[in-house]
């Protein structure tokens, strides 16, 4: 038996002891309320600028850094998403060829991502969140020949139907970042992880004797690279966070074996904003209802991605999208899109505003 073979029997974090986060920047293009009322139909994204910035991505970031990763034979995971895989196969695959290579040196584990990085979708609408991690799963399977046993989760409570990725893709590992101290896995039936206050719960039979496996990485051991990829000296900075991650990677495998016991982490009756500001709560509010708004409209679509202004909504959605909310991210070294944590949350207010308006001009065709 393999290692991918194992991999449901072993702790992912100790096995792949750093995880990667690869996705994509979008150049944004309404930053203010007057651009959204003069020009409803602007687009959110400006296609031609987001290219420029995704080949100076791979070209400076993903493609030296998982070059040195290989050649150093570091083991790591990586959150990726459906976009990026397409982007990369189609206009660069020397990073492709790197991944393919390090699959098979078994050094590094893929856990797909929603398609467009929306991975808080999961929080709002499970089944549209659930849509976008299938594109995910399919382009891992097409461009890798790789199917994936695990998928990222923001933040994991007992209120997600986590059984409808058993029946679907026979998901078990479920990886999430979280203020542990230390990384770890631990395995519950599915029947233990949801817990409900009054009302009966309907289970799928199939499945709720089955294990789900649930691991976790601490802070220090998750890399998003958005310090690298906003930095003006980025070359510099990636061959900084390359020997961080190696020697974050390495000091993990080295302590891996002196200590068996068993971890457990407190899961959450339901989401819980603890460690989140208020401004990164404030914008929770607004994707929820966006989400709503879009879900009144949508509840029994197909395919999600047919609608431009789905595809709008999971632009704002990106993951990424919080490291602009941080001030201390606001310095001379960095090229954000923004000149502040408050022009950011007023970005997605804009994209709120301008969801409510491209609604209503549709209602009145109808």
């Amino acid at each position: 038996m393999s290692s991918k073979d194992k991999i449901n029997l072993i702790s992912i974090p100790q096995e792949y002891p750093v995880m990667i986060s690869l996705s994509l920047l979008f150049s944004y293009t309404s930053k203010s309320l007057v651009d959204v009322l003069q020009n409803p139909k602007l687009p959110f994204v400006n296609k031609q600028q987001s290219e420029y910035i995704w080949q100076r991505e791979f070209e400076k970031v993903y493609i030296p850094l998982f070059k040195f990763l290989y050649d150093q034979n570091i083991k790591v995971s990586v959150i990726i998403t459906g976009h990026f895989l397409d982007v990369a196969a189609r206009q660069y695959p020397a990073f492709m060829d790197i991944l393919k290579q390090m699959l098979q040196q078994d050094l590094v584990y893929i856990i797909p991502d929603a398609y467009w990085g929306s991975s808080h979708l999961s929080m709002y609408y499970f089944d549209w969140w659930k849509d976008e991690i299938a594109g995910t799963i399919d382009r891992l399977e097409t461009y890798l020949a790789y199917k994936p046993t695990a998928v990222y989760l923001p933040l994991l409570y007992r209120q997600l139907p986590l059984e409808k990725l058993l029946t679907g893709f026979e998901i078990e590992n479920f990886l999430s970042v979280g203020n542990e101290r230390k990384g770890g896995s631990m395995s519950m039936p599915l029947k233990s992880f949801r817990r409900f206050r009054g009302g009966r719960v309907t289970w799928i039979r199939e499945v709720e004797q089955k294990d789900i496996h649930i691991h976790w990485y601490t802070f220090s051991h998750y890399f998003d690279l958005m310090n690298v990829k906003t930095n003006k000296d980025i070359e510099l900075m990636t061959k900084s966070v390359g020997l961080e991650i190696a020697l974050t990677a390495t000091k993990a495998q080295i302590i891996k074996n002196k200590s068996k016991k068993q971890s457990t982490i407190r899961i959450q009756e339901e989401r819980n904003w603890a460690r989140y500001s208020n401004l990164e709560k404030g914008i929770f509010r607004l994707w929820e209802y966006a989400t709503y708004m879009l879900g009144k409209e949508h509840a029994e679509i197909d395919t999600i991605d047919d609608d431009p202004l789905m595809r709008n909504l999971f632009y704002s959605m990106n993951r990424d999208f919080f490291y602009y909310i941080h001030c201390n991210h606001y310095n001379k070294k960095q090229i954000l899109p923004f000149t502040s944590p408050y022009e950011s949350f007023i970005h997605i207010q804009n994209n709120n505003i301008q969801l409510e308006i491209l609604l209503k001009e549709r209602d009145n065709l109808l």
